[in-house]
C-alpha cells in the first residue's frame, strides 16, 4: 500500500500522477489505469502539436510573423518524438486498437456514451503516430494533417480557425498544448486545501471560553 506520507507529498508535488517514484506500489486495478492514461496521454499530445503548427503556418501563408511558432512547434514535435520513443517498448505492447481492447473497455466501463466519432478519431490517431507513418515523420504527413483538420470543423464548424481567416487571428498562439493530465491539477488542489486545513486544525492552540 502507499502510505499515508508517501500520497501527501504526491498530492503537494507531482505534476502528473503517474510519475510518483512508488506508483509501482499501487493496487493493480489502479496501476492498470494509470498505464493506459499515460501511454494516452502521451501519443495523443502529439495531435495537439501538429494542430498549432498547421496554425501556424496558415498565418505564414497569410503573411502573420508567426515564423518563430512554426519553428517551435517543430521542435516541440521533435521532443514528443523523442519522449514516445523511449516509451516505444511499452507502447509496442499497449492494446488499444478496438472497443474490446483493455484501453477501451477501460474507458468504455466509466463512460460508455463516448460518441462513436471521438473513438475513430482516435484510434486513427493512435494508428498513425504508432504504426504509418509514425511519430518520427507525422508533422509533415498529409493524412495526419487532413485528419485533425476534418475533426476541427465538425466541432467547429464555420468558427474552425484552419478554415476561417477571422478566427485565426485570434488565435493566442497556443491551443491545448499541456499533456493531458485529467482533472489531476484540480484534485490536487482539492485534496491540498483538505491537506492544509488539516495541518492547521492539529496546530490552533486549544481556548477555553
Amino acid at each position: 500500500m502507499v502510505c499515508a506520507t508517501c500520497f501527501s507529498w504526491q498530492v503537494l508535488h507531482l505534476e502528473l500522477l503517474w510519475t510518483h517514484p512508488q506508483h509501482g506500489e499501487y493496487p493493480p486495478t489502479i496501476k492498470r489505469q494509470l498505464e493506459h492514461a499515460q501511454n494516452f496521454s502521451i501519443v495523443i499530445l502529439g495531435a495537439a502539436l501538429l494542430y498549432n503548427l498547421m496554425l501556424a503556418e496558415k498565418g505564414v501563408a497569410m503573411s502573420k510573423p508567426w515564423q518563430d511558432r512554426v519553428t517551435d512547434y517543430r521542435e516541440r514535435l521533435d521532443d514528443w518524438a523523442d519522449l514516445l520513443h523511449e516509451r516505444e517498448t511499452l507502447l509496442s505492447s499497449w492494446e488499444w486498437s478496438n472497443d474490446a481492447s483493455p484501453f477501451w473497455q477501460t474507458i468504455l466501463n466509466e463512460n460508455p456514451a463516448i460518441p462513436r466519432m471521438t473513438r475513430d478519431f482516435v484510434n486513427r490517431w493512435l494508428q498513425l503516430a504508432l504504426f504509418e507513418p509514425g511519430y518520427d515523420s507525422i508533422a509533415d504527413n498529409q493524412t495526419a494533417r487532413e485528419l485533425l483538420r476534418k475533426r476541427e470543423f465538425r466541432l467547429k464548424g464555420g468558427s474552425a480557425r484552419l478554415h476561417n481567416p477571422r478566427a485565426l487571428e485570434l488565435w493566442p498562439g497556443e491551443s491545448g498544448t499541456g499533456q493531458l493530465a485529467y482533472r489531476w491539477y484540480s484534485a490536487r488542489t482539492i485534496v491540498t486545501d483538505i491537506l492544509n486545513g488539516e495541518t492547521v486544525r492539529q496546530t490552533e492552540p486549544i481556548t477555553y471560553a
